[in-house]
């Protein structure tokens, strides 16, 4: 699981299956992304992010006991 926490700036998250569908990121918004999803992140034009990407093993997750699905989460 990748943990995206943006610090300053705006852009988008795209991920297949359904890249015409873009996750706004921006300060204030936490987004997951699991393991195996291919994503693409772009900045706004002349906002660029800056971000701390965290990265969680699947062994940590399971052992926390919390339960994610296979989607792109946003947590506000």
């Amino acid at each position: 699981w990748k943990v995206l926490i943006p610090l300053g700036g705006e852009g988008m998250l795209s991920a297949r299956p359904c890249p015409s569908h873009p996750v706004r990121m921006k300060p204030g918004i936490i987004t997951l992304v699991p393991p195996g999803l291919s994503h693409k992140i772009q900045d706004e034009v002349g906002k660029p992010l800056t971000l701390y990407v965290l990265c969680l093993s699947e062994r940590l997750i399971e052992w926390a006991g919390q339960p994610l699905p296979d989607t792109i989460l946003e947590c506000r």
